[in-house]
């Protein structure tokens, strides 16, 4: 995508809008989002963000026209970064965990799993700990844009093909994740074979792997339950997935009236990305319970004991970060400290490794 170059139409729009305190105008505005517009990170966009940040904006005098578009149209799995640093995209939702090389320190949930599984405390831990962490939300001002907000998911649990009651039971099993999310099964025995959410279902159909990490509202549009019929409550943790930015050379361009109604709309973003999430979690664990698929739970001392074969996940992350002069020990100490006020109870201490 790197060779695409600002449109003449984007050009238009930067004329357009740039006599800021004007009489009332109008701003033709691009979002778009790797998913489908069913699933969270999209429908939180389409349904919440666009209309409150556009009822917002009549208030500055500007009148919002979108183009909205979802499920790769515009940005594929991976894309949506650079096609905002492109100004290809206005506004995009972010899927951090395929970025895991340009927003590094973006990925601490992957590396400390079991810790925080609940999405309402996992909002407010990801606020803290960008506030004591500055660096994090910077980065994204390194690709043309800036961080406006972010959504927390429900803690990852397991579909699989195969029964699951301890972490032995992976053992030989080939096991799809996506980027950083793989970091769930490292040190169980299973094999990891990176890939998509996209590609989960057929996959699995075809036996190139035996089951896939996500979260129950995940697994339904996507169909992975179709075909991986066994749901482990593993709590893996809640992670902070979505993120909504904005280009940087579009933001220059808007009033101060408008760029607090962007603000306050992204800040609240992750609040209605929790709510979305929690009607829905009802609803489909009865669908796919209806469909024949079993459920079981991992005891808390078998949560344990998977915590603890794990790799120094998070020591060994820090260290290669700490080498690029990135402050990943400083994220490490703020997640569990945040953590911890909240009362979470970790089965393992990723800081004092």
């Amino acid at each position: 995508m790197r060779h695409h170059t600002l449109s003449l139409p984007f050009a238009a729009l930067l004329v357009a809008t740039s006599l800021q305190g004007a009489a009332a105008k109008e701003i033709k505005l691009t979002a778009a989002a790797a998913s489908p517009a069913i699933v969270t990170p999209a429908f939180v966009m389409k349904t919440f963000f666009i209309p409150k940040v556009t009822e917002r904006a009549k208030a500055c005098g500007d009148t919002l026209v979108w183009n909205q578009a979802y499920a790769q149209s515009l940005a594929k799995f991976g894309e949506t970064l650079e096609a905002v640093e492109e100004g290809i995209a206005h506004v995009g939702v972010i899927l951090r965990n395929f970025e895991e090389s340009k927003l590094p320190l973006d990925q601490y949930p992957s590396v400390m799993p079991f810790v925080v599984a609940d999405p309402k405390v996992m909002t407010e831990v990801d606020a803290a700990v960008r506030k004591k962490v500055p660096a994090m939300s910077k980065m994204y001002a390194r690709y043309g844009q800036l961080y406006l907000g972010g959504g927390a998911e429900n803690s990852m649990q397991l579909f699989s093909t195969f029964p699951v009651t301890k972490f032995e039971d992976l053992k030989g099993h080939k096991i799809g994740g996506s980027g950083a999310l793989g970091n769930y099964i490292r040190g169980t025995g299973a094999v990891l074979v990176n890939s998509s959410m996209l590609h989960a279902y057929t996959s699995i159909k075809n036996g190139l792997y035996d089951g896939y990490p996500t979260i129950i509202y995940l697994a339904f549009p996507y169909k992975i339950y179709q075909a991986a019929k066994h749901y482990t409550e593993t709590n893996f943790g809640a992670t902070t997935v979505a993120a909504v930015t904005v280009n940087a050379k579009i933001w220059a361009t808007f009033s101060d009236c408008l760029k607090k109604a962007f603000r306050d709309t992204g800040a609240e973003y992750g609040q209605q990305y929790v709510k979305v999430n929690g009607q829905r979690i009802g609803k489909f664990t009865g669908i796919i319970k209806k469909s024949g698929v079993k459920f079981s739970k991992l005891s808390d001392a078998e949560r344990k004991r998977w915590a603890m074969v794990l790799p120094p996940l998070a020591k060994q992350w820090a260290t290669a970060l700490e080498a690029k002069k990135l402050p990943a020990n400083a994220v490490i100490k703020a997640f569990m400290e945040e953590a911890r006020a909240r009362g979470v109870m970790a089965p393992r201490a990723w800081d004092k490794e």
